[in-house]
């Protein structure tokens, strides 16, 4: 991941929030949850696409694709909820490291989870090794360069 630049934006992660309005928050989140506070973290998520990609790290751009994908895919029925949530954690730790934040291993995703899953222990590592298959999938595609 690459350090800030002088003159360059630094997207936090807190950015989802603050696009929606300072008194609207996350609240933890169990797996047996209804599905309007995963469509609403998504969704918030999701928001900061135009920003992402305009100042996100080579890192934090290609992780975001990666989410958005199995994001498609879930829209289609294709993929588990989950494992979109552990490929959007990947995308706040690529953040983190893009800020100076972490280290280049930093904290698990596992760690991001916990904050605002309350169960995640549970089913975390099924759902890791799904996240992981599916972004080498995606990723090992070789499309010709324009």
């Amino acid at each position: 991941a690459s350090s800030p630049t002088p003159g360059r934006p630094i997207i936090p992660t807190s950015l989802a929030v603050a696009k929606h309005g300072k008194n609207e928050r996350l609240h933890p989140i169990k797996s047996d949850d209804s599905d309007d506070q995963f469509a609403q973290a998504v969704g918030q998520f999701a928001d900061l696409q135009p920003e992402i990609w305009q100042y996100g790290s080579d890192d934090v751009v290609q992780a975001f694709a990666v989410w958005y994908q199995i994001m498609r895919e879930l829209g289609d029925g294709q993929q588990d909820p989950a494992v979109a949530l552990v490929l959007m954690a990947d995308v706040i730790v690529k953040m983190r490291q893009d800020m100076g934040l972490s280290k280049k291993k930093g904290i698990p995703p596992l760690d991001i989870l916990r904050i605002f899953i309350t169960d995640i222990e549970d089913t975390y590592n099924e759902h890791a090794a799904a996240a992981r298959e599916f972004k080498k999938s995606l990723l090992k595609k070789k499309h010709i360069a324009v």
